[in-house]
């Protein structure tokens, strides 16, 4: 069965891209412009194996989305591995979270996410 990927960021762009890239790798691909908009998909999906979340965007930033999916959905939050995918070259420390560069490299952005997925 296939891994299901969520991808977040407010750069529609982005999301088409990242949807494409890993949907060609294998896996299910949803994508959400903004965090609102994720977490009304989230009540949707049986199953994320990851979420891949861009830390800077319009609206809900990354740190606030993960803030509501705690309290919206804290089974998603506990369960869920959560990455963020940024354009940063030295994200902020105070990310907490573990983070991957975004797109620049397809293959090395395949092996990052392949790296956060249980098999």
């Amino acid at each position: 069965m296939k891994k299901t990927i969520l991808a977040i960021d407010d750069n529609k762009e982005t999301l088409f891209l990242e949807g494409v890239v890993l949907t060609q790798a294998g896996y299910q691909v949803h994508t959400a412009l903004g965090g609102e908009a994720a977490l009304k998909m989230i009540h949707e999906l049986k199953e994320i194996d990851l979420i891949l979340l861009d830390y800077e965007m319009a609206g809900m930033n990354g740190p606030e989305f993960l803030a509501a999916l705690e309290k919206q959905y804290p089974l998603v939050f506990e369960q869920t591995p959560v990455i963020y995918a940024t354009a940063h070259e030295n994200p902020p420390q105070k990310l907490n979270k573990s983070w991957i560069p975004k797109l620049r490299d397809i293959d090395k952005f395949i092996k990052d996410v392949e790296r956060f997925i249980t098999p």
